[in-house]
C-alpha cells in the first residue's frame, strides 16, 4: 500500500505504469511458486540525480520492488556473457529488433522499431489518433502476447529480463500471426 504521506509528483502515468508492470512481471516470473512481491514507497529528501545539463535535481520519492526470487540468472555461456543477465537483455533486445525489421519487409503497417535492451517500441504507419496500435495489441493478446499501445500508432514491448532466445523467437512468431490477422481484417 502506498504511503499516504507521500507528496503528489509530476510524472508520465503511461511510462510509470509500463515500468511497474515490467518490474512486477519480472519479479513474478523469476520468483518461486508461492513467493511474495512487495512494493515499498518512501520519501527521502537527501536523494539527488544528475540531470543531462549537469545540474543536480532532487528525487525524493522512492519505490522498491522486493521479491524472494533468486535474482537474475547468470549467463556464463560465452566469452562476452558475464554478470547478472544484462548481456541476455542486450542480446534478446537485438533479436527482437532484428525480428521486427524482418517483419517490416512483409507488413507495411510496421514503420519503425526502436529501443535499448528489452525496452522496445514499434511505430506503426497510422495516425497518432488512429486505432491500429490498440487493434494490433488486442490481436497479439489473443495470440498470448501482451504489449501496450501508446498513442494510436506506437506499441511498447517490455518482456521479462530473463526471456530466453527460444521464447523471444516464439514471441516474434506470435507477433507475426497477429500481423497476418490484422492485414486480413484491414484488407
Amino acid at each position: 500500500m502506498p504511503t499516504p504521506s507521500l507528496p503528489p509528483t509530476l510524472a508520465d502515468a503511461d511510462q510509470l505504469l509500463q515500468v511497474f508492470l515490467n518490474l512486477l512481471k519480472n519479479a513474478s516470473e523469476a520468483g518461486k511458486p508461492g513467493g511474495s512481491i512487495r512494493l515499498k514507497t518512501y520519501y527521502d529528501a537527501s536523494l539527488r540525480v544528475r540531470r543531462p545539463d549537469g545540474l543536480q535535481a532532487r528525487l525524493p520519492l522512492q519505490v522498491e520492488v522486493i521479491d524472494d526470487g533468486p535474482g537474475l540468472p547468470c549467463t556464463e555461456t560465452g566469452p562476452r556473457r558475464k554478470g547478472l543477465g544484462l548481456a541476455n537483455a542486450r542480446e534478446r533486445g537485438m533479436q527482437f529488433r532484428a525480428g521486427v525489421e524482418r517483419l517490416m519487409e512483409q507488413f507495411p503497417i510496421l514503420n519503425l522499431v526502436r529501443g535499448k535492451g528489452l525496452l522496445n517500441a514499434v511505430q506503426l504507419n497510422d495516425a497518432e489518433t488512429g486505432t491500429a496500435a490498440w487493434d494490433l495489441c488486442i490481436l497479439m493478446a489473443e495470440q498470448g502476447l501482451l504489449a501496450k499501445p501508446t498513442h494510436g500508432n506506437i506499441i511498447r514491448f517490455a518482456p521479462p529480463l530473463i526471456i530466453t532466445e527460444a521464447q523471444m523467437e516464439e514471441s516474434l512468431n506470435r507477433i507475426e500471426r497477429a500481423l497476418v490477422l490484422f492485414a486480413k481484417a484491414r484488407a
